[in-house]
């Protein structure tokens, strides 16, 4: 991890890339540095819109008598919640009968009304995923309006308890007395100080700068796959930089490597030596078990790349390749193709999950191998989607060739660095985390 640390910190200083508009000029490293250490200042809020999804409770400076409650989001988003708690003087819920509290919101989703509300959001308990739902509105509200003002002590908050919880990140709570009736607000989680860094760096003003923002919020905080979403809308210049501090200030503490193709997961620059050499044993396995299906097989794609260039697995990559090729006798489609392998590796035990438009995953012990299938073409030539059709031949990538990995015996392709030059260019002997293919199967249709 200090490895990781030291890297990033070099190629910060190499690479200053900048979002620049007629609004702004903002560092991207710098900002994510910003986010990060405003994220990390309220504890009780991040668990509150994260696992292990704990009920924030909001103690007041004193009891009041309440008398109208308000919760809403400083953004355009869907507010939904499973339930509030009203807590007196000893610490102890109010029971707070349906008819003496009126309950209104800024829009109902889809069939959530108002007596189902009352029905639920005032009670704590129940299975419900949340009580109340609004549409995305700008700025959404809850308002709970009480026929008889109650003294209370404290307001606990239950969330939803899923990945949907972190819509209340921009969370606003004021309160109205019979005696006061402006609000007061006494909670302003303003995404825990998210939102204002991002007005601080003029992010705010920048159409561009939402899905900069987006990306880094989502992935701090856990929604991975929103993160990703997000990621493909920067603009291109950024991205290698944007990987790059966020993966130094927010997600090298948990041994998390984000990659442009793959997404954030645990990459093998945090795996162990005895780690990796299982890992390279295990796809060796399924190699030499597939080549009694079809002789042409080997490692392919980053695994190949890591047996030629790196001679280790490469350090931002999660997971190995594996190509096998059919000829149209024996399988003239890669649906028939995919199920020859999926029956063949079945009967050696492995579990093969993810039908994908040509590739498997294949799963043993707790370890997963990608296997791609191929079908050589009437010119001799063999395409491996997402890549190019019809420049590689047969000799270029078998018989495939012996080398070592990490001292465990692999097979790659023949001519492995012209496979290489063909899938990922002149420039593959360079290090590249941001590279991602281009998945367009309407140039591989006839071959589904």
């Amino acid at each position: 991890m200090n490895k990781l640390r030291t890297t990033l910190h070099k190629v910060k200083h190499r690479i200053k890339s900048t979002l620049n508009t007629k609004e702004a000029s903002v560092d991207i490293d710098d900002y994510v540095r910003a986010i990060s250490q405003a994220f990390y200042t309220n504890k009780n809020f991040v668990n509150f819109i994260k696992s292990p999804y704990k009920p924030l409770t909001i103690t007041l400076d004193r009891p009041v008598k309440l008398q109208s409650l308000r919760l809403s989001l400083n953004s355009s988003e869907f507010l939904h919640i499973h339930s509030i708690a009203l807590l007196d003087e000893r610490g102890q819920r109010i029971k707070i009968p349906a008819e003496t509290a009126e309950i209104s919101a800024s829009s109902y989703y889809a069939d959530t009304g108002q007596n189902e509300m009352n029905q639920r959001l005032l009670q704590p308990s129940g299975k419900h995923s949340w009580a109340i739902h609004t549409n995305r509105d700008k700025s959404p509200w809850i308002k709970v309006s009480l026929t008889k003002p109650l003294l209370v002590s404290a307001i606990t908050i239950k969330n939803r308890q899923d990945v949907n919880a972190l819509r209340t990140a921009s969370l606003q709570v004021d309160i109205q007395t019979p005696t006061q009736h402006s609000w007061k607000t006494i909670l302003l989680s303003d995404q825990l100080g998210l939102e204002a860094v991002r007005k601080d760096y003029g992010l705010d003003k920048v159409s561009d700068g939402q899905y900069v923002h987006q990306a880094i919020a989502y992935a701090i905080i856990g929604d991975y796959v929103a993160a990703h979403k997000s990621f493909r809308h920067v603009p291109a210049p950024l991205r290698s930089t944007l990987l790059q501090a966020v993966n130094h200030h927010i997600l090298a503490a948990f041994e998390l490597e984000w990659s442009s193709n793959h997404g954030i997961r645990r990459t093998f620059r945090f795996w162990k030596l005895p780690e990796k050499r299982r890992f390279i044993k295990m796809t060796s396995n399924v190699v030499s078990d597939l080549q009694s299906l079809s002789k042409d097989v080997s490692l392919g794609f980053g695994s190949a790349m890591a047996a030629v260039r790196d001679r280790d697995l490469i350090p931002h990559d999660d997971d190995t390749d594996i190509m096998i090729a059919f000829r149209p006798s024996q399988a003239a489609s890669f649906k028939e193709a995919k199920l020859l392998v999926k029956e063949h590796l079945e009967k050696h035990g492995y579990e093969l999950t993810g039908d994908f438009f040509n590739h498997w995953h294949v799963r043993r012990d707790g370890l997963k191998a990608d296997v791609f299938v191929g079908i050589y073409e009437s010119d001799g030539t063999i395409g491996w989607y997402p890549h190019p059709r019809g420049i590689l031949k047969r000799s270029d990538m078998f018989p495939a060739k012996s080398v070592k990995l990490l001292g465990i015996p692999c097979l790659i392709p023949h001519d492995a660095e012209r496979f290489l030059s063909v899938i990922y260019g002149d420039t593959w002997r360079v290090p590249d985390p941001t590279w991602a293919p281009k998945w367009d199967e309407k140039k591989y249709a006839d071959l589904a």
